[in-house]
């Protein structure tokens, strides 16, 4: 592994003309980010990536299944990015990347991104993750003639990486959910059929670690906006309830003129989904074929009084500040804590 001091960024084959227009969707883990971006993936000219952050880990070394149903290294889409972007991805010093992952990666060092010159190592390891960014968006632009690319790796730290990438005209989507709904479904033993070779399952979180991910992660994209990422803020439950009215606000806040087509398709609560290309994310990122889009508050019947009580209060000044909550409301949870 190369030492921090000796990090060299990788040379890309091709280079794009322009700034690519980039979509992040940011927030929580659990708040609806697959179905905003296939939904968006559905547009012509828009390509929906997944959790490009993960391209590296559950893409190159575990080889998990890409959106289409084949592995990583034998999906078509995914070779041709990676002899687009750097001659093929066996030219990836994996090495050097977890080196970078270290150094930059973790929200606890998100700070010295406002100031990477603070750090040498760090500084050097922005410069190498920039580089590798850079030739990764403009060889899937070029690869899927794309007019936009929407990531939804979610954690914050991601996007204030991503900002440093000159080549991206970078936008992003604060996608919230309600905290109770978060911690219910990271509590939810779930299959992850993105890994091929065993049976796995989705991480699964306690609610009181659930709600403070979700306070962190929701407070940390809001600076973003400042820092000169243009934001739009979403509630994932008013994006299900009017999706063709959210598409088309998302896609005017993108930025970008593309064929987006008609959205009527969307006005009967259903759509019928086409296989994409993504990495890692909810596992209905298979799904093909009719989906009726609903709220799932499968929450509000079957979550448990204590865990419910629990993440409203530690949650409450977000959830007001949403709209989740009326002022009063918190003070009805709290006899059920400990019951």
């Amino acid at each position: 592994m190369a030492a921090p001091n000796e990090m060299t960024a990788p040379v890309a084959l091709m280079a794009a003309p322009a700034r690519i227009p980039t979509l992040f969707i940011g927030g929580s883990g659990r708040s609806g980010s697959t179905i905003l971006g296939r939904l968006l993936g559905q547009m012509e000219g828009v390509t929906f990536v997944g959790e490009l952050d993960l391209v590296w880990q559950q893409g190159l070394i575990e080889n998990r299944l890409c959106g289409c149903g084949a592995s990583f290294m034998a999906c078509a889409f995914w070779r041709e990015v990676g002899r687009a972007a750097f001659g093929g991805w066996d030219a990836i010093d994996l090495d050097e990347i977890r080196g970078v992952e270290e150094a930059i990666g973790r929200h606890r060092r998100l700070p010295l991104s406002l100031a990477p010159g603070i750090s040498g190592r760090y500084a050097r390891a922005l410069q190498v993750h920039s580089e590798l960014m850079s030739g990764l968006f403009a060889a899937i632009r070029t690869v899927d003639r794309s007019s936009l690319i929407v990531d939804s790796s979610k954690f914050p730290v991601r996007a204030y990486l991503l900002r440093h990438v000159e080549t991206l005209d970078l936008r992003m989507i604060h996608l919230v959910r309600d905290a109770r709904a978060v911690a219910f479904s990271w509590a939810k033993k779930v299959s992850e059929p993105g890994v091929p070779y065993a049976q796995a399952y989705m991480r699964r979180i306690h609610p009181a670690r659930s709600a403070a991910h979700w306070m962190a992660f929701n407070a940390l994209c809001h600076p973003l906006e400042r820092l000169g990422v243009p934001t739009m803020f979403m509630r994932y439950e008013s994006f299900i309830q009017e999706p063709a009215a959210s598409l088309a606000r998302v896609l005017e806040h993108a930025g970008t003129a593309g064929p987006w087509g008609d959205l009527s398709f969307l006005e009967d609560g259903a759509v019928d989904l086409a296989a994409d290309h993504s990495i890692a994310g909810n596992p209905m990122r298979f799904t093909t074929g009719k989906v009726t889009l609903r709220n799932d508050d499968e929450w509000q019947r079957r979550m448990r009084p204590t865990d419910r009580s629990l993440v409203s209060v530690l949650t409450y000044p977000m959830l007001r500040a949403y709209g989740y909550v009326a002022p009063d409301d918190v003070e009805d949870e709290h006899p059920r804590i400990g019951s």
